[in-house]
């Protein structure tokens, strides 16, 4: 064979080749074509089915619907205006005292020293110009912000939760330093008003559920600490044990659920029509975003988050003790589907409801009721002269409306003393603090 005939036949070769590969590469565009609109019609299939289940169910799921039967007090028993006022006349800062630390690892019975309490005192003077305006909420114990939602995804547009937050956190100091000058009255009246504060956060979203359990936390915090150190009149307690109550009467888990899933559901479909993109976001969550706009994730986020937020809020609305024996079962699965990687890039990101709520949600009702019956059982003792013998009483004495679900009998722990069996207190004593108090 000559060399021109070798050359020609190599050039057949190669085009041959070129053309396998060619024919090949484009089959396999066809074929991931076909499987990326498969996929695509399967799981916008699913999600119509989803969404056309939840219409079924809950006609007035969605944001628009749920913003139309947002209910605003008016004007003038709108708390959030207080708290919006008062945040605003807060300048400098506070808090940064060591002596702080100091003051908190101070057992109850022992006082701060003279020059501790000074010092301190100085320390909070940023606090004083808000106490006028802060005070005015014993007068309206519940209020509703004015939110920039849907789109609650960067900090700035949450700037009411961040008002009230403040507020709280001076009046936690506030309310430390009146008890370390012997003012308990004050500072329990300062925990009502805490209390208040976090009506304010009553919101369609996960993030102000948490703000709302923070600030009611701090207060329940507060209000241990000053009856550990001293008394109170009658009244005071009285309007500390409503707070309380009406605290735990709101359903804001089912509240927080249904306005995230509807804000979640909004979210998705601004990102499938691209008037959302990773450039709205802050930037950690855009970053974490990159990766999760391949192919159907979107859509595979969005037909996967639905089902499993409203299997979240049908578990919300159970009684007490089949609501968390059914959220640790969704917190079960959830940790398995991890385990496994089978959580869609973006219902990892956006989902963190499910664990949280398990948790959070049931320590922090835990801690609301024993601090309602333990208000209770001390408007009982400054009623009576005497602790109550049982739970049973303090419902004769309508302070108690039942026995709540962390003290009922199913809850007993091996070893551990019934909560509500109050007999081994000295009820016959007389109302004396150092007498009744171990």
């Amino acid at each position: 064979m000559s060399e021109a005939a070798h050359k020609r036949s190599r050039w057949r070769l190669a085009w041959r080749c070129c053309k396998v590969l060619v024919v090949a590469a484009a089959f396999a565009a066809i074929a991931y074509g076909a499987l990326y609109w498969y996929e695509r019609w399967q799981l916008t299939d699913e999600l119509s089915e989803v969404i056309a289940q939840l219409d079924r169910d809950e006609p007035d799921w969605q944001w628009e619907a749920l913003r139309k039967k947002r209910e605003a007090p008016p004007d003038d028993q709108n708390g959030a205006l207080i708290v919006r006022a008062a945040a605003a006349k807060l300048r400098g800062s506070w808090g940064s005292n060591p002596l702080w630390n100091k003051l908190d690892e101070l057992p109850p019975a022992i006082r701060a020293d003279a020059k501790m309490v000074k010092e301190l005192r100085l320390d909070v003077a940023p606090i004083a110009p808000v106490l006028p305006e802060a005070r005015k909420l014993l007068d309206c114990p519940s209020g509703r912000f004015a939110i920039p939602f849907p789109r609650p995804f960067r900090d700035e547009q949450c700037p009411h939760l961040r008002e009230a937050r403040s507020l709280a956190d001076a009046l936690f100091h506030e309310t430390r330093l009146l008890m370390a000058e012997g003012k308990i009255t004050e500072a329990l009246t300062w925990c009502r008003v805490m209390l208040h504060d976090a009506e304010t956060c009553l919101d369609e979203a996960f993030i102000s559920l948490l703000v709302r359990i923070a600030i009611q936390s701090m207060a329940i915090h507060r209000i241990e600490q000053a009856l550990a150190l001293g008394e109170t009149d009658a009244e005071t307690l009285r309007g500390i044990h409503e707070a309380l109550r009406r605290a735990d009467a709101t359903d804001h888990v089912t509240l927080a659920l249904r306005g995230e899933r509807a804000l979640l559901h909004q979210l998705f479909l601004d990102l499938a029509d691209g008037s959302l993109t990773p450039a709205n976001f802050d930037w950690y969550t855009a970053e974490k975003m990159e990766d999760c706009f391949s192919g159907n994730e979107i859509r595979r986020s969005h037909a996967y988050i639905l089902p499993k937020l409203t299997a979240l809020i049908d578990a919300a609305r159970l009684p007490d003790e089949k609501r968390y024996q059914a959220l640790d079962t969704l917190r079960k699965e959830h940790k398995a589907a991890e385990e496994r990687d089978e959580i869609p890039c973006l219902a990892k990101l956006f989902l963190p409801a499910i664990p949280v709520c398990a948790t959070t949600d049931r320590a922090h009702r835990s801690h609301l009721h024993c601090a309602i019956v333990a208000i209770a059982a001390e408007r009982f003792r400054v009623a009576t002269g005497r602790w109550p013998a049982s739970a049973q009483e303090l419902m004769d004495a309508k302070l108690l409306d039942a026995v709540p679900w962390i003290f009922s009998p199913v809850n007993r722990r091996a070893g551990v003393r019934h909560p509500t069996d109050l007999s081994s207190t000295p009820s016959a004593q007389p109302a004396n603090t150092k007498a009744t108090r171990g």
